[in-house]
């Protein structure tokens, strides 16, 4: 998840604007950027989640296509778990 840290610096966003935009907590994003949280247990509601917030705050047409991209599977996802 390094790609969010980097993304978030070149845009100047701080962890906590980006926790307030994606409604994540910001230890949780802090612990994320830093590796202490393994990605195989992070869930597709919260990658959802912090590229929304990443989306809001940033002009990035990269980030807004891996954004609507993920939104796709994600539906895909819940409509497959019903």
């Amino acid at each position: 998840m390094l790609m969010i840290a980097k993304i978030r610096k070149e845009h100047c966003i701080t962890q906590k604007q980006l926790a307030e935009a994606s409604g994540l907590n910001v230890r949780w994003i802090q612990k994320l950027e830093s590796g202490q949280i393994n990605i195989e247990n992070v869930t597709l509601l919260n990658i959802v989640r912090l590229l929304k917030g990443l989306n809001k705050l940033c002009t990035s047409t990269a980030v807004e296509e891996d954004y609507g991209s993920l939104i796709s599977a994600y539906v895909v996802v819940r409509e497959l778990l019903k």
